[in-house]
């Protein structure tokens, strides 16, 4: 009996302590991007995953105001695929998916830096005065061979850290010791 509600009660906790991804699919317009809208309930950590494109794929990341925020684009986990995750504010941001040739667009006068924090690992470009509308319109300046692309992108909260998953642990133990003594 307190096997099994052990085990209940671990695959329950278990179940909560999952991060919560949802997929985003979508293809890349005649001039090689696509946009969409994210609406941020909560403040928290958000990861995005390149999980599905056929090409050298890069995020860009505008908050409502169109106001670039930052930019992910190869990591080293994940080849020519972004891995980008940042703590955002609630509110509505807007997502931009293309290929690498952004890059042209954000590097002249951005701050671009190289990081292996375990999590964001690749090249990332934050702040500047690169807009969704200045971006749009550079990318707007010519087609794309990517156009009508397939791309996948998983956006979630990371599973809490390994500290989260010890105070479980730790409470877990409790529990089975307090059903141990009153048995």
């Amino acid at each position: 009996m307190l096997k099994k509600l052990l085990a209940t009660s671990l695959l329950t906790l278990a179940g909560t302590l999952q991060a919560a991804v949802i997929p985003v699919s979508g293809s890349l317009n005649s001039h090689g991007y696509d946009t969409f809208s994210l609406v941020v309930a909560a403040d928290d950590t958000y990861d995005f995953r390149d999980t599905g494109a056929t090409f050298d794929s890069l995020i860009a990341l505008f908050d409502d105001a169109g106001d670039h925020l930052i930019s992910g684009d190869d990591s080293s986990s994940g080849g020519v695929h972004f891995r980008l995750t940042q703590d955002l504010d609630a509110g509505i941001y807007t997502v931009l998916i293309t290929s690498s040739r952004a890059v042209a667009y954000l590097y002249p006068g951005h701050s671009s830096f190289r990081t292996s924090d375990g999590v964001n690992d690749g090249t990332f470009y934050v702040g500047g005065d690169r807009t969704l509308d200045g971006m749009t319109a550079y990318l707007d300046g010519g087609g794309d061979v990517l156009s009508g692309s397939a791309y996948r992108v998983d956006i979630g909260t990371p599973v809490p850290e390994p500290a989260s998953h010890a105070l479980v642990a730790l409470a877990l133990a409790g529990l089975a010791s307090t059903r141990r003594r009153s048995a």
